[in-house]
């Protein structure tokens, strides 16, 4: 319960941030690579977007093409990575629209020079 309060403090501050400031991410064409992975009391959710594929995973079911380049453009568009993103920011982004608490989540970017950014937030248990 504490860690959903914290989420939607957390979330309205990320929020109150993008209005005062702008942080221009690159576009995914731009991108070399994209990988997120989040855990869930739902389950688990892979996006990967990696030399032009997409592939997107929901608890052990994959597809590929145009309906898993939705969705991970879509989470891609969301969290907006750029190289000085803190995972609480991310985690926020991503479980503000996930229906169950966030328990684990690795993102991976690297950009067009080919910098690789990681993040890895553990959620509490």
């Amino acid at each position: 319960m504490r860690s959903r309060a914290f989420f939607s403090i957390l979330l309205g501050a990320v929020i109150l941030v993008s209005f005062t400031q702008t942080v221009t991410a690159e576009p995914i064409n731009n991108t070399t690579m994209f990988k997120a992975t989040a855990e869930t009391e739902q389950g688990t959710f892979h996006w990967k977007y990696d030399a032009g594929f997409f592939t997107y995973e929901e608890n052990g079911e994959l597809t590929n093409g145009k309906q898993a380049e939705q969705k991970v453009v879509g989470l891609y568009n969301q969290i907006k990575p750029y190289r000085h993103a803190s995972k609480e920011e991310l985690a926020a982004m991503v479980e503000g629209n996930m229906a169950a608490s966030l328990q684990r989540l690795d993102v991976r970017w690297m950009d067009e020079s080919g910098n690789l950014y990681t993040w890895l937030y553990k959620g509490d248990f």
